[in-house]
């Protein structure tokens, strides 16, 4: 019950303070194939960075201009972007 409503004020949070795209999944990084490539961007060592802000439900989190080297997430990213970062 309380979900909806933590949920709500992040995003009423994120609406006046965050410029960026923001994009809603459910899990991470399993639900990272949902996020459009636009909100990524390939780095010269191989790690990605998000161009916006990603919400994750389950976690309750919101994760903003981070740069990712774990495989499982890079691993997502470049399976549904690769042909854009090239």
């Amino acid at each position: 019950m309380m979900r909806p409503f933590v949920a709500a004020v992040m995003m009423l949070a994120l609406c006046g303070t965050v410029k960026a795209e923001t994009y809603n999944i459910q899990v991470w990084p399993d639900d990272l194939d949902k996020v459009p490539c636009e909100a990524w961007k390939k780095d010269p060592d191989g790690s990605v960075t998000q161009t916006g802000t990603i919400v994750v439900a389950n976690t309750h989190s919101v994760i903003t201009g981070s740069t990712f080297t774990d495989a499982a997430t890079v691993r997502v990213v470049e399976k549904k972007c690769g042909a854009e970062f090239k």
